[in-house]
């Protein structure tokens, strides 16, 4: 009977911890609320009842030094403060508990960002600890990973900008198709990001930081002048104006071919009784030419007679004439 008392209390107790406490602190808890009973007890109770404590995780270590060797010089003498970006980055190497274990974190902060709100400048996760984690974040930064976004715009933009000055064009039917960018293209990204980067790291004295720098058209005025020699592989690749005009009559070619194939399919789909019926309609009204009747006419054999593309188009615009004298059915075709 003492047990089953005991037991109570127990549970009581466990339950109030949500399941955190183990043996010794369920039998302090007990001693604190005037109840006594030996520790042993409680472990005999809390075993047979099938109650347990939660236990402390393993620690992890991230750093284990060596005093033997030599400390590493301090090259800033704890001077942090710096007057422009990409003069000096701060490294850390951490780690997270989560559910399914330790995740290692290496990330590298920039120095002037610090004094304007925390920015990471380049972050690597890992489940398993390993020395080359941060200098394989380094790598993934790059040279220019600092200000990605702004760096990108104005690439892009300069790219743009030099390219109709030359009264050429980018080949974008070609990136189209071969859903890539070649790699004279690639080596003209790179040159125009270097040359972004450097005017947005070095903004006048009186810009407070990149980003406001990026957003001033001064920054673009200077990036727009920069004189840059752009390979001459990649120039050959782009389009002259008469090439680009070729360019685009294939274009309205194959749309075309599209178009009509589209109107085939739509054609087909509505059935030979769809067409019968608005042939019928027409007739009543005569508001169609022969020409128009006799596709109509095509239309209406569907399944045993399929029109052509560019009669299934003709189709479409007779079906859109009956439309805009009061033909109820068609609308959705046209």
């Amino acid at each position: 009977r003492r047990d089953d008392e005991i037991k109570e209390q127990i549970s009581r107790v466990h339950e109030a911890s949500f399941g955190l406490y183990g043996t010794r602190k369920v039998w302090h808890q007990l001693r604190r609320q005037g109840t006594k009973v030996a520790k042993c007890t409680v472990e005999r109770l809390m075993r047979g009842m099938g109650l347990a404590g939660i236990r402390r995780g393993k620690t992890c270590v991230t750093t284990v030094s060596n005093p033997k060797a030599p400390c590493p010089l301090d090259k800033v003498n704890r001077e942090f403060q710096v007057s422009r970006p990409n003069a000096l980055w701060v490294v850390d190497f951490t780690y997270v508990h989560t559910w399914t274990g330790f995740v290692y974190v290496a990330l590298v902060i920039d120095a002037f960002a610090l004094s304007r709100g925390l920015t990471l400048e380049g972050l690597m996760v890992s489940y398993f600890l390993r020395n080359s984690m941060m200098y394989d974040t380094l790598m993934q930064m790059g040279r220019w990973f600092g200000y990605r976004a702004n760096i990108v715009a104005y690439a892009i933009s300069k790219i743009a900008h030099d390219v109709a000055r030359l009264n050429l064009s980018i080949g974008f039917d070609r990136v189209w198709k071969l859903q890539a960018l070649s790699p004279n293209f690639i080596a003209a990204l790179e040159i125009a990001s270097k040359a972004a980067n450097e005017v947005l790291i070095d903004p006048p004295a009186m810009t407070r930081n990149v980003t406001e720098w990026a957003k001033n058209q001064a920054c673009w005025n200077r990036v727009k002048g920069l004189a840059i020699n752009w390979p001459e592989e990649w120039l050959d690749e782009m389009l002259t104006g008469s090439e680009q005009k070729n360019e685009k009559r294939s274009d309205v070619k194959e749309q075309r071919v599209l178009n009509g194939i589209e109107a085939q399919a739509a054609v087909v789909n509505a059935g030979g009784a769809f067409w019968q019926a608005a042939r019928v309609w027409a007739s009543a009204r005569k508001i169609l030419t022969p020409m128009e009747s006799g596709i109509l006419d095509v239309a209406a054999a569907v399944p045993d007679r399929l029109p052509s593309d560019k009669q299934s188009l003709r189709a479409i615009e007779a079906l859109r004439k009956m439309v805009a004298e009061g033909y109820e059915n068609g609308g959705d075709l046209v």
